[in-house]
């Protein structure tokens, strides 16, 4: 079954995108401009697909989103990886909205106007741990919040319109801040050094003493801050999955048929691509308050699995592609290209393997 045909009543807005995108060739969409992908993300209602309805949005499962970003990393990986980064955020505002004192403005803004929200949460820093951040927050007496710091790569960098960001003060206190695009002190600085996912605005983010309004701040004042901070980690790496699942979908999708009516190739590229995703979309229905500690460990476990089954199913499929199409499909290098970036977002392997040897400490 082809990646265009849809699965889901809940995708319909993926259809519509592609729906927009059509006539376009994948390298042609990941040539737009950050701010022409944005646009057509937005002339959908994606941004508002998980966001419930009392806000406007769609209130549909976090699965529906899940499918959605895989059909849209088909046809064009950078505006599925602008998705991850705001479902994740969105999705974890939207499972607790009393906690955060923004939720009502800044949901209702994203469902109405198909804004996105940027995270300048984690650095994939090797063994650092997730959630180490060097922005500064500093308040003054008067209750003044600035923060300082960087974050890069910050995907939608320039063109998002809402950054979630990830503070510490000097007192050791964690929170996130909400700030708005076009906020005094933003400033921004070109980082990626790819030819890849260009599209993606994902550069340097600097924050130069930015005040923040109190109210657009979480401080990390109880336990549940931890699970907040939990619950983003679980849906990012969900989301991230099935974007480059889909990716590696779209990939296969260039094999001859002759040669995807062969069992032997068949079934270990169409079964592996069919294992990512139901595991992930799976895994979905579990992603409730109640089950978030033991989510992480195990999302993160599959994460690391789906990782090394999309390299095995690209060297599948590379086998049997044959050297004369390979060396004329820049499409099919531009996707092996973009496959192998999952491994490189946060959490990395390593730093999961020391968190997880700290916490079995006596």
């Amino acid at each position: 079954m082809s990646i265009h045909e849809v699965l889901r009543p809940g995708v319909d807005q993926a259809n519509y995108f592609l729906k927009l995108t059509e006539g376009r060739s994948l390298l042609e969409l990941e040539q737009l401009s950050p701010q022409e992908v944005k646009c057509l993300l937005s002339k959908t209602k994606l941004p508002a697909l998980i966001i419930p309805k009392v806000y406007g949005g769609l209130q549909l499962p976090l699965k529906e989103a899940l499918d959605a970003v895989g059909l849209v990393a088909a046809v064009c990986p950078s505006a599925a990886l602008m998705l991850c980064m705001h479902y994740h955020v969105v999705s974890t505002i939207a499972m607790y909205p009393t906690a955060f004192p923004f939720a009502e403005i800044v949901l209702k803004d994203i469902s109405l106007n198909g804004k996105l929200m940027a995270s300048a949460f984690a650095e994939s820093s090797g063994n650092q741990d997730i959630f180490h951040t060097s922005v500064a927050a500093s308040v003054s007496d008067e209750g003044v919040i600035k923060i300082t710091g960087s974050k890069k790569p910050c995907t939608m960098s320039h063109v998002a319109d809402y950054y979630a960001v990830s503070i510490i003060t000097a007192e050791g206190l964690p929170g996130i801040a909400i700030l708005s695009n076009g906020d005094a002190g933003l400033k921004r600085k070109a980082f990626w050094p790819g030819d890849i996912l260009l599209a993606t605005d994902s550069h340097e983010i600097i924050f130069d003493n930015v005040i923040v309004k109190e109210d657009w701040v979480v401080w990390a004042e109880n336990e549940s801050f931890e699970l907040y901070l939990n619950t983003g980690l679980v849906s990012f790496n969900l989301f991230i999955c099935a974007a480059y699942t889909g990716a590696c979908q779209a990939l296969s999708e260039r094999l001859s048929p002759g040669a995807m009516a062969s069992p032997a190739i068949f079934i270990p590229i169409k079964g592996g691509l069919a294992q990512c995703r139901y595991s992930v979309l799976g895994i979905a229905e579990n992603v409730m308050p109640d089950n978030i500690a033991w989510l992480v460990p195990e999302v993160l476990a599959l994460r690391y699995q789906i990782q090394r089954a999309l390299k095995e199913i690209k060297i599948h499929i590379f086998e049997n592609f044959g050297a004369q199409r390979y060396l004329s499909d820049t499409e099919a290098h531009y996707l092996a290209k973009a496959v192998d970036l999952l491994a490189f977002h946060p959490v990395t392997r390593f730093g999961f393997e020391q968190q997880m040897s700290k916490g079995c400490e006596p």
